[in-house]
């Protein structure tokens, strides 16, 4: 059996939460902007199970005239091997 480092059960959460830990770190080092970048990735990683990150990323959905957010979404679960 292979071991893909992306698509085993818990993959989304473990690397969800890897995101907003060094988005945490780096968002209290004002020099380094990656922070942000980091903490919204987590939430899209997260938002499966995390409720309020579910709704907030629900509500930038809804907001999002050109569907950026909904390619973005579509590539992530065909990455993590959650095509639907």
């Amino acid at each position: 059996m292979k071991f893909n480092l992306f698509r085993f059960p818990y993959s989304r959460i473990v690397y969800g939460v890897i995101l907003f830990i060094l988005g945490c770190a780096f968002a209290l080092l004002p020099m380094i902007p990656l922070g942000y970048i980091f903490l919204f990735a987590s939430f899209f990683l997260l938002a499966k199970k995390v409720p309020i990150f579910n709704k907030a990323i629900e509500y930038f959905k809804e907001r999002d005239k050109k569907g950026r957010l909904r390619k973005v979404e579509k590539k992530i679960n065909h990455f993590f091997g959650e095509d639907r």
